[in-house]
């Protein structure tokens, strides 16, 4: 394991020799595998909302990146558009996915499952702002790339339930229902298959549903879903 190690870790680079092949291996180790590692820290510390030390590695990175308009670069200017969100600072954030989102489509084409991502970052801050209009615009782009590349997967799902809150700010009711229950039917089973996601996701899904029916004016339905979110409780 050791000696693993030693290739893959950027503090044990200068043992491998002062060759032609050797260089090239460092040089490898050090463009690739070195900011590697700096993003998955990075992706740490937001998992541990540790969101300004997040951020300055982040910057760091983009600062570094000889391709600014490359695919790499695009995935760092997205991290940090997402820690921007996750920091409440929506302009900036805004900005950011904005260029993550151009640029990436540039770099990757028009289906690659980290536009989408861009797409719903865009969408999450537009619904919050209650700007529904150009948040369905964004989500029915989103929705489009993860059916293609993703089906069936969660993240398909949460693009439904998306957009029904989209529409639902617009008050295309009857829209928004079929959309909303075939969101819940695809977190249900997610439950069996991946418990952590269909939880995270099953409950915002269930409080739609509620609203969705409470401005529908269906007592019925609103008491049906109010019993399904106590359950999980």
């Amino acid at each position: 394991m050791r000696r693993w190690r030693q290739w893959f870790d950027p503090k044990s680079t200068g043992l491998l020799g002062q060759s032609a092949e050797m260089k090239e291996v460092e040089l490898t180790v050090k463009t690739t595998f070195q900011p590697m590692n700096q993003f998955f820290e990075a992706m740490k510390l937001t998992d541990q909302k540790k969101y300004p030390e997040a951020e300055q590695v982040l910057i760091r990175m983009l600062e570094s990146q000889a391709d600014k308009e490359g695919p790499f670069a695009m995935s760092i200017l997205l991290a940090l558009a997402e820690n921007y969100r996750l920091q409440g600072r929506n302009a900036e954030a805004k900005a950011k996915f904005i260029v993550a989102r151009d640029g990436t489509r540039k770099a990757l084409g028009d289906d690659h499952i980290s536009l989408g991502a861009c797409n719903q970052g865009l969408a999450q801050i537009m619904l919050m702002e209650k700007n529904y209009i150009e948040a369905e615009v964004e989500i029915r782009a989103l929705q489009t790339i993860f059916d293609k590349v993703m089906p069936g997967s969660a993240i398909t799902f949460e693009a439904r339930s998306m957009l029904s809150a989209a529409l639902m700010g617009q008050k295309k009711y009857a829209e928004a229902e079929p959309l909303l229950l075939a969101a819940y039917e695809g977190f249900n089973k997610q439950l069996k298959a991946t418990p952590e996601i269909g939880k995270m996701q099953l409950p915002n899904t269930i409080t739609r549903l509620i609203e969705l029916y409470t401005a529908m004016n269906k007592p019925d339905e609103v008491k049906k879903w109010q019993g399904v979110k106590g359950a999980l409780k």
